[in-house]
């Protein structure tokens, strides 16, 4: 089953214009994220409500906040704060929301304007300003950077000196690193006014490693000072972890939203109308739990969550690396040594995978136009679903550490002369919702052996949709030395270039368009 990121909202007052925090991101990679961020507002009196903006406003990302050899995958600038109220969000009205601040990246050349992708709203439970938060990916202008300075100017928020006025942004960083651990990451985002009401998160599915490891990170709006015996966010874990209410020095128990930005060094406190906070849930979790849940609640001290990050440890399939896609000339029927009329060549996908948890695949080969007649040879195990123009194999079961291979075999009809087949096979593994694409080289009809492109080269492309591409592709072009005539092979792969065969089993089916 895929993935489901299920949220659960519990209201006892909602506010009429909010938007749910939602799952808009989720990953499950070798993996890990950081974020932080600042105020962009203070406040220049003893009230301690915000009442001047302190714009353009850094944060830096330490070397000690990443590992060694990172490799930013992407990242995303948020800001957000109040505005003019205009009728509770009323998108019928003239809306104050700035969908647009400058941000200066690590190592830049400066400050550049960036545009909201999304904006979000909330009435705020006041009629003299709303809420807003805005998300850009700023993965381009990032230009690989991570650590370093951070600086975001030109917001144009509402401050009028009041209780719950404010101003801010923060950012988040996904990356990648050899030594990572597999991890599902999930960012849910939006704004919500949390006054007397709780909600609750329950990210599922899941399989939690051995030893369990997890995070969580938020970003709240205006946190204010004071707590109560009922303002708590706790973490659990299902079916055997426990329960955890998070805190630290900084943090109490009762009061977690109290204006605080503990991902920086050293933490802030103070930090007027903010709370950016990190925190270890491990204790909530025991290896094997298939779900996290957190829950947050409010007492009457009002504030206004914007993200929330959940990422665990956990068993995951991983294909990207060393699955392949490959041919070879299998019957080569005039002894010419190469794909022409009248020939049979085998077309092999194995599906390698690498990771620490076992899943079930579909696979799916839509067959070039020119392919008149072919057969599934070897299922891997699975169950055909195929087509007469498309191969299709579900439930194949593929453990962690293993390779399974999935074999068809195409008749070159007349009709193919002079042309080039091309396949692309497409797999989905579950239960971690990865996919990818593995390309098998073009397979030239009529192309000599030794000729530069032939499909033995390595012009093959792959790609996973949940794991960055690995460019260390490989392909094959030797002969076979028993004497006959030599096979014409070629290779789609990953990375490995493998061609081992899985236990064929030919299932003799012939299909004809």
């Amino acid at each position: 089953m895929l993935i489901r990121l299920v949220l659960l909202l519990a209201f006892t007052s909602p506010a009429a214009a909010d938007e749910p925090l939602t799952a808009r991101y989720s990953y499950a990679r070798n993996s890990d994220f950081f974020a932080t961020g600042a105020t962009l507002a203070i406040s220049t009196d003893s009230d301690n409500n915000v009442d001047t903006f302190v714009m353009p406003n850094s944060v830096q990302v330490g070397v000690n906040e990443v590992p060694t050899g990172a490799v930013l995958q992407q990242a995303l600038l948020y800001w957000g704060g109040t505005v003019l109220d205009f009728g509770d969000c009323d998108t019928t009205q003239v809306s104050t929301i700035d969908d647009d601040v400058s941000l200066a990246v690590p190592g830049g050349p400066g400050f550049v304007n960036v545009v909201a992708d999304d904006c979000y709203c909330a009435g705020g439970e006041n009629t003299n300003y709303d809420l807003q938060a805005c998300r850009a990916d700023v993965t381009t202008e990032a230009n690989g950077a991570i650590t370093g300075v951070w600086s975001v100017g030109d917001f144009e928020a509402f401050l009028d000196n009041g209780s719950t006025h404010n101003a801010s942004f923060a950012i988040v960083l996904i990356y990648g690193a050899p030594d990572l651990p597999q991890r599902r990451i999930t960012i849910y985002d939006g704004v919500q006014t949390m006054r007397l009401n709780s909600l609750t998160f329950t990210l599922d599915q899941l399989e939690v490693d051995d030893p369990p490891n997890g995070d969580l990170t938020w970003y709240v709006l205006e946190g204010d000072e004071g707590g109560s015996d009922t303002e708590e966010v706790r973490v659990s874990g299902f079916p055997n972890g426990g329960d955890l209410q998070l805190s630290d020095p900084d943090n109490p128990p009762n009061n977690p939203m109290n204006r605080t930005i503990n991902t920086t060094v050293p933490p802030q406190v103070g930090v007027t109308g903010v709370d950016i906070d990190a925190f270890d849930i491990s204790g909530a979790l025991a290896a094997g739990d298939t779900a996290v849940e957190v829950t947050y609640t409010a007492d009457s001290d009002k504030w206004w969550p914007v993200f929330n990050i959940v990422g665990v440890n956990i068993f995951f399939a991983a294909f990207q690396t060393a699955s392949s896609h490959t041919w070879e000339l299998l019957l080569d029927s005039d002894n010419d040594g190469v794909p022409s009329v009248g020939d049979t060549v085998r077309f092999d996908v194995e599906l390698t995978n690498e990771g620490t948890g076992g899943a079930t695949v579909e696979l799916d080969v839509d067959l070039d136009p020119s392919v008149e007649d072919w057969a599934l040879v070897t299922d891997g195990g699975g169950t055909d679903d195929s087509t007469a123009g498309a191969l299709r194999v579900v439930d194949i079961d593929v453990p962690a550490g293993s390779t399974v291979t999935v074999s068809y075999d195409i008749d070159i009809s007349a009709q193919a002369e002079g042309s080039t087949v091309a396949h692309q096979a497409q797999y989905f593994a579950e239960p971690d919702g990865v996919g990818g694409i593995l390309v098998a080289p073009d397979l030239v009809i009529g192309d000599p052996i030794g000729d530069d492109d032939d499909a033995g080269d390595d012009d093959d492309a792959s790609d996973d949709d949940d794991i960055l591409p690995d460019d260390d592709d490989a392909s094959d072009d030797d002969d076979d030395d028993t004497g006959s005539t030599p096979r014409r092979r070629g290779c789609g792969c990953d990375a490995s270039g493998g061609t081992g065969l899985f236990g064929l089993l030919v299932l003799g089916l012939r299909r004809r368009r």
